[in-house]
């Protein structure tokens, strides 16, 4: 199985872009690294799932205090209310690596003969994608991993950020790329090509 991660600041256009990679590549599909956080963070928050998706969706409503969601008697927003039950909540309890294992897990789950390529559009931590390099490699795939750029977009207050596999020791190869304001498709076009040349390259080790 390969596995294809997005690197990339909020609102920069990757889940767009890996709705273009599954138009392209065969037998892909899309997940997200936090699947497991949004059950828990609905479920803490005691919002129906409905609800919560017209609030997380919605650009705007994501970045603004909701009187749904409150962390020490202030009105947080969404985004905000996921930092929370991320960094305070799993990761104390079940380590820095949960949402890499949890990732793994669904993977494992509904795809066991350990086949087809996989694009998460949320890689923002080095202990996730430790997870999903095992894993990738474990069932004779690879993992690639996307740094996508885009004029204007930014971290800011985001807990994730740019990632690099060779720092880390992880195993996958790396690149960057650019997200054109207005023409993701280019942006999409070349993770595709970039992904077909770095499987005949180890096809021809």
């Amino acid at each position: 199985m390969d596995i294809i991660v997005l690197n990339a600041p909020p609102s920069s256009g990757k889940d767009h872009i890996a709705d273009l990679l599954l138009e392209a590549i065969p037998n892909s599909h899309h997940r997200e690294v936090k699947e497991m956080l949004f059950s828990v963070a609905i479920k803490a928050a005691g919002v129906t799932p409905q609800l919560w998706n017209a609030l997380y969706d919605d650009r705007h409503y994501k970045e603004e205090p909701c009187p749904f969601l409150m962390i020490d008697g202030k009105h947080v927003s969404p985004r905000e209310w996921m930092i929370h039950c991320s960094e305070n909540l799993i990761k104390p309890i079940f380590g820095e690596d949960a949402f890499g294992k949890a990732a793994v897990a669904s993977l494992k789950k509904d795809f066991p003969e350990g086949k087809g390529v996989i694009v998460y559009s949320d890689g923002g931590f080095k202990e996730e994608l430790a997870c999903l390099s095992e894993y990738a490699y474990s069932t004779g795939g690879d993992l690639l991993l996307f740094r996508i750029h885009r004029v204007g977009y930014d971290w800011g207050n985001d807990s994730r950020t740019y990632l690099s596999l060779e720092k880390n020791g992880i195993k996958g190869v790396e690149f960057d790329v650019v997200n054109p304001e207005g023409a993701p498709w280019e942006c999409a076009s070349e993770i595709v090509c970039k992904y077909i040349d770095a499987k005949e390259a180890q096809e021809e080790c």
